[in-house]
């Protein structure tokens, strides 16, 4: 097994979390990463492509976060060595000032909206290439 990565994670949401990013990350390359229990009761995060793998039990991954339990989020909060995209996440949301949070929950802010013209701002697609800013307002903005 040469230059296959395999991560270990105690826990199955941080395997799965973990797997899902990667295959967001990667996805332009077409990799995608699964989660799975060793013998070792440990989870791993291995790419799906290898053979080496195929007959592994894999873990079904999540389609979206929509429904992420206030339990999860405290586990993603309290982890020691978090994900970078929830470390990421969790420091914008811990800089915000409390009153502009509040306002958001208040008001209804569609948060969507502003993130899809922040990234139409930097002329890059949905696979985070260079596009311009015309296109990128096409991309993101309809």
């Amino acid at each position: 097994m040469k230059n296959i990565e395999i991560i270990h994670h105690k826990s199955l949401q941080k395997a799965q979390d973990h797997a899902l990013w990667l295959t967001f990350l990667k996805r332009v390359k077409g990799l995608n990463y699964r989660a799975a229990i060793n013998a070792h009761g440990e989870y791993l995060v291995v790419p799906v492509s290898n053979h080496t793998f195929d007959k592994w039990q894999f873990e079904k991954l999540p389609n979206e976060y929509v429904d992420i339990s206030y339990k999860e989020i405290e586990k993603i909060r309290q982890d020691c060595e978090q994900l970078p995209h929830w470390e990421e996440l969790c420091g914008v949301l811990s800089n915000i000032n409390g009153e502009v949070l509040r306002f958001i929950l208040e008001y209804q802010v569609n948060l969507e909206r502003f993130i899809r013209f922040e990234l139409a701002s930097r002329g890059h697609d949905k696979n985070h290439k260079w596009c311009g800013f015309e296109k990128a307002r096409e991309i993101w903005l309809n």
